[in-house]
């Protein structure tokens, strides 16, 4: 796979295994691993400053694949 994968693990999880997520995105060309403290399965859920981290990284990861273009006003 050659897009940008981040793969965003909860630091707390206790149904996803951390050491899958990381060797998951090793493997991946252009992956990224992202270990969120405190955090548990349901990021989204969790408190702001979880929360906000992912949305941190995944507008990151946007960017590199959909960066918005500037327009000048008319």
């Amino acid at each position: 796979m050659k897009i940008p994968v981040t793969v965003v693990q909860a630091d707390r999880d206790e149904l996803v295994w951390k050491q899958t997520s990381r060797w998951a995105a090793k493997r991946l060309e252009r992956g990224r691993y992202v270990e969120i403290p405190g955090a548990r399965h349901e990021i989204i859920m969790e408190a702001d400053e979880m929360r906000g981290v992912f949305l941190q990284e995944f507008d990151a990861l946007a960017d590199t694949v959909a960066p918005v273009l500037e327009t000048t006003g008319a």
